[in-house]
């Protein structure tokens, strides 16, 4: 019997894309994929527009691989892209 965080923990054993918080309004997808692509293969950038109040974008990224989605996450959560401490974590669904 698998429990739900069980569950949560072996689907994102097999996540490829990550979410990204707190962009600069100035970044914008090529920039965000400069920041990603060092840890492999970025398949797809999206840049989420920004809400009436809130200061910040979010993003979101598509790696090839698991692996590499996750390398991203270890390196780039807490880190500074443009002047802006980054939140960075997994996505859990598609983007288009």
């Amino acid at each position: 019997m698998m429990l739900a965080g069980s569950a949560r923990i072996f689907r994102r054993s097999f996540a490829t894309n990550i979410y990204v918080e707190g962009l600069h309004r100035r970044t914008d997808d090529v920039r965000l994929r400069q920041a990603f692509d060092k840890f492999g293969n970025v398949i797809k950038v999206a840049i989420i527009p920004a809400q009436d109040n809130e200061v910040y974008l979010k993003g979101c990224v598509s790696f090839k691989k698991s692996e590499d989605a996750l390398k991203a996450i270890m390196a780039m959560n807490g880190q500074e892209l443009d002047g802006r401490l980054l939140k960075v974590d997994y996505y859990d669904d598609k983007f288009e």
